[in-house]
């Protein structure tokens, strides 16, 4: 095997580490939505949403390391964190679109009741007026929340950007080089 590939293994357990996070995220979002719809507005539980999410992934990382020998290096980490981090944004990206349109109608309008409230709050909050109107925010979210093809192109490309920097730093924080051995000559001057 080559010094720079990375072991197919590694990608295989990113891809099911990747999913099953992905599934977490599904579990999470339809339980807040049916049985605690208020936290959905909260700014608090978003921060904690995130922090667990952080939590699931330095978990994920530290496993996929672990199963691999203890030792991967900085484009192994790479790899293995940005097939994580996007496998699971997928899911849960194409599932929150499959769910909005076709399992829960209720769910877009939701959301973009949601978010117009928070723009709102934020710009109340902030004593702040901008020129965007809220007809122009409704345009947004309705995008956001039934995509065309070229919104969910824009969408996953900035999705893959975004994870592809979060993969950077992960990789920089969970490296770990094998350590080198050498063996030591005598050297003697003639």
């Amino acid at each position: 095997m080559d010094e720079f590939s990375v072991p197919t293994d590694t990608k295989k357990i990113a891809l099911i580490n990747g999913s099953i996070l992905g599934v977490i995220n599904i579990v999470t979002l339809l339980f807040v939505f049916y049985v605690l719809p208020k936290l959905l507005e909260s700014f608090i539980f978003s921060l904690v949403q995130l922090l667990i999410g952080i939590g699931l992934v330095v978990y994920f990382c530290l496993h996929i390391r672990r199963k691999i020998g203890g030792y991967w290096s900085f484009k192994e980490a790479l790899s293995s964190s940005f097939i994580l981090l996007f496998q699971s944004g997928l899911i849960l990206f194409f599932f929150t679109l499959v769910f909005g349109r076709f399992i829960d109608p209720s769910y877009p309008v939701k959301m973009k009741a949601i978010a117009i409230a928070k723009y709102v709050e934020a710009e109340k909050k902030f004593e702040k007026k901008t020129n965007v109107s809220q007809i122009d925010i409704s345009d947004r979210i309705e995008r956001q929340l039934h995509p065309g093809p070229a919104d969910l192109l824009k969408s996953v490309c900035t999705m893959a950007i975004i994870y592809f920097v979060g993969a950077l730093l992960f990789a920089a924080i969970f490296k770990r080089e094998r350590p080198s051995t050498f063996s030591i000559q005598d050297q003697t001057e003639v």
